[in-house]
């Protein structure tokens, strides 16, 4: 995980696995994905999350036309710099400039947060980019006055980066805090929580970008939703 710059306006983002988007300010959210065919224009998918009260989205991209219909709809989003973006971007001021005056500036009043890269591991060949294009994009945001708590740079992780974080599977007492947990979710977030601390970054803000997803077909059944929201 990219340590994060002393700026107030970086946060860190905890991506779980996959599908639902929590954020702090809004009750329920979903990730927008568009790898497929056939699917609904992006007006018809804005219209769709307006007609469920769904009132937050994350686009693991900028997408022009989404980021379009997103104008006046009141949802707020997490948008993604994509990982192949990374690396250019991280080494070049310049590209960051125009990666936010692109995608960002036009559409700032629709975005709370952006997150540089996506569940990037140490392996991977982006790694050492991830912290100078968080520190590029935010010194772009600083340049087009989009601080100072309107927009914050952040980078998403996933939990595999945090190696002993001892997951139950049910009700586990960690005995070094003494606390109890009823769910893997609540101990997942303690345990980054934890790792953060270790790296330098007590009390630093998660965002929950993504909630684990499920590995059979069918909605994610509403009282696994209630319990969720409930716990953030």
């Amino acid at each position: 995980m990219a340590t994060p710059s002393n700026s107030s306006s970086v946060i860190t983002t905890l991506g779980i696995i996959s599908t639902l988007l929590f954020l702090s300010l809004h009750p329920t959210a979903v990730c927008y994905g568009n790898l497929g065919n056939n699917l609904p224009s992006p007006q018809n998918v804005v219209n769709l999350y307006k007609s469920n009260g769904i009132r937050a989205m994350r686009l693991f991209a900028p997408d022009q036309a989404a980021l379009q219909s997103l104008q006046g709809s009141g949802i707020r989003i997490i948008l993604d710099v994509p990982r192949d973006k990374l690396q250019s971007i991280g080494s070049d001021q310049n590209a960051a400039n125009q990666w936010v005056q692109s995608n960002v500036v036009p559409f700032a009043s629709s975005i709370k947060y952006i997150a540089v890269g996506n569940e990037v591991h140490a392996s991977h060949q982006e790694a050492s980019s991830v912290q100078p294009a968080m520190q590029n994009i935010l010194n772009a945001l600083n340049s087009n006055n989009l601080v100072g708590g309107q927009i914050k740079v952040s980078t998403a992780i996933d939990t595999t980066l945090i190696t002993n974080s001892f997951p139950p599977s049910n009700v586990v007492t960690d005995w070094n805090n003494g606390l109890q947990y009823q769910n893997l979710f609540d101990a997942i977030l303690d345990a980054v929580y934890a790792a953060l601390g270790r790296a330098g970054a007590p009390n630093t803000p998660i965002v929950v970008s993504e909630s684990g997803g499920l590995r059979t077909v069918g909605m994610l059944p509403q009282w696994t939703m209630q319990e969720l929201i409930a716990g953030i």
